[in-house]
């Protein structure tokens, strides 16, 4: 019998046609797919976000040592360093009658003396030689004077060489390219390290950044590398221990063509300059030159930071002034009196510091506003001697036009140098209170304070201020042997 089909219900069946299930799988299926790409995106945009957010926060509580074995595991982890608390931009004031200093500095009415009448137990004191120097130098004693500038050792006890200034200097050809060097990538302030490498690989050293990261900086927080650490590892390291035949020099009051002729006698030329970076400020750097083109009129480096560059030779030179045109020159030692031919009067390193005193006075008439030619002024009378003057130049350093960078004591010791031997105590150690309410990580800082303090009778805060910056860098035989001093009693101020 047939199925009987209500007629008020027919037209519904008669309007709706068969099921078509695939069809309707089909939608299913498209309806979970997109459900679980919205719900896939939201879940990404959750963990992205909580990573944006806690990653920071776990990053910036790890101790800086942790944070420096993270960012060379994962470099996208320099974007979450810590931003840096302290409000100054520049060095605390001074009070000073600027027009009266001003006089005093540019119109000098005595002559300069040429060293201190007594050695300065200090870091700026270490560039010691064992062994005789060029030229006329060759007969003076073999202790620096109360600076960071060390002499041309010689690779014989008893020099042949004619004396010096030469008659002549060795022109440089219009361009050059030195040939062999190999870029070396910095991490976390091991701009230093870089540089020397590049330069000890481009002589034929066979070694690495790693080794010399150890040796220069034993605690990775260490914020600077200073020129006469880099100078001395190739000498007193490399050179007398491990018997590598290359030596080291460093200078101030360098110039352009005597750089170029370093450069196309194949010599490594490294400078110390400074270096601007967005959101940090103003900072020291390192430049290994590689060659020149006086037709465009730049000079070809290598930079740890950013890599094969040229720069203008106005813009490297303004940068360099900012830490006293201060070059270091390898060299294999069997070329040492090539070297001393090229360098002519430089192989005196009071010259270099006489050239700069000079350029920086110029600079200082034609700029007063400027702080770092001030600055110059101050570090030449410094490794000059003349504390008095150069005490004088860092008032001005500290008060004129945009005054210096807060940083600027993280890499130039003279200043602390120069007050301390005029017997202003406490200006050195505000100025390294300051200084390390910018970084705590800076031995000198904390030397130079020990060095006040134990000026001023303080003996505990003395030893303890040497402690902390053997502990930044046990290598650092300053504090050791002021902290010896002051223990046993025999610590003395300067007269």
């Amino acid at each position: 019998m047939a199925e009987q089909v209500d007629p008020r219900q027919a037209y519904r069946y008669a309007d709706y046609p068969p099921y078509d299930v695939a069809a309707i799988r089909r939608q299913t299926l498209l309806k979970l797919g997109l459900g679980c790409v919205g719900l896939s995106m939201i879940l990404f945009a959750g963990v992205t976000l909580a990573i944006l957010i806690i990653t920071p926060i776990w990053f910036r509580s790890l101790p800086t040592s942790e944070q420096v074995v993270w960012m060379n595991r994962i470099p996208m982890l320099e974007a979450f360093k810590p931003t840096r608390v302290y409000a100054a931009d520049v060095l605390p004031t001074a009070q000073v009658d600027l027009e009266a200093a001003k006089t005093a500095l540019l119109n000098p009415q005595t002559p300069i003396p040429t060293a201190s009448s007594t050695p300065l137990p200090g870091p700026t004191s270490l560039l010691v030689t064992n062994t005789p120097v060029l030229g006329p130098l060759a007969a003076t004693p073999t202790r620096l004077p109360p600076t960071a500038i060390a002499l041309l050792p010689t690779a014989s006890p008893t020099p042949t060489l004619p004396p010096t200034p030469l008659p002549t200097q060795i022109p440089a050809p219009v361009a050059y390219q030195g040939q062999g060097f190999r870029f070396i990538k910095q991490t976390w302030n091991t701009c230093g390290p870089a540089n020397l490498t590049q330069a000890l690989l481009y002589l034929g050293w066979q070694g690495t950044k790693e080794q010399v990261i150890d040796y220069l900086k034993p605690n990775v927080e260490d914020r600077n590398v200073s020129p006469w650490e880099m100078v001395n590892y190739v000498n007193d390291y490399l050179n007398a221990q491990r018997n590598v035949p290359i030596r080291a020099l460093m200078r101030v009051g360098g110039d352009m063509n005597l750089i170029k002729r370093l450069v196309a006698n194949n010599f490594g030329v490294i400078l110390e300059k400074g270096y601007f970076v967005a959101g940090e400020g103003w900072m020291g750097h390192y430049l290994t030159v590689q060659g020149y083109d006086d037709t465009r009129r730049e000079m070809h480096g290598l930079d740890t930071y950013l890599g094969d560059r040229w720069e203008a030779y106005d813009t490297l030179d303004e940068r360099w002034q900012q830490f006293n045109r201060l070059f270091i020159v390898l060299y294999p030692q069997d070329r040492e009196r090539e070297l001393a031919t090229v360098l002519g009067p430089y192989q005196d390193p009071t010259y270099g510091v006489r050239a700069a005193l000079a350029k920086a006075q110029e600079e200082a008439n034609l700029r007063p506003e400027n702080p770092f030619a001030w600055f110059n002024i101050g570090s030449a009378y410094t490794l000059l001697g003349d504390y008095k003057n150069a005490a004088r130049a860092f008032d001005l350093a500290r008060s004129v036009g945009e005054q210096l960078p807060f940083r600027m004591l993280w890499y130039q010791f003279t200043m602390y140098e120069a007050y301390y031997n005029v017997g202003q105590y406490g200006e050195v150690e505000a100025l390294a209170q300051a200084t390390l309410g910018t970084s705590s990580d800076l031995e000198e800082s904390h030397y130079w304070r020990g060095m006040a303090l134990a000026a001023q009778g303080n003996t505990d805060g003395a030893i303890r201020a040497f402690q902390r910056a053997l502990t930044i860098n046990p290598k650092f035989t300053p504090a050791r042997d002021r902290l010896a001093e002051v223990r046993n009693g025999t610590f003395r101020k300067p007269v």
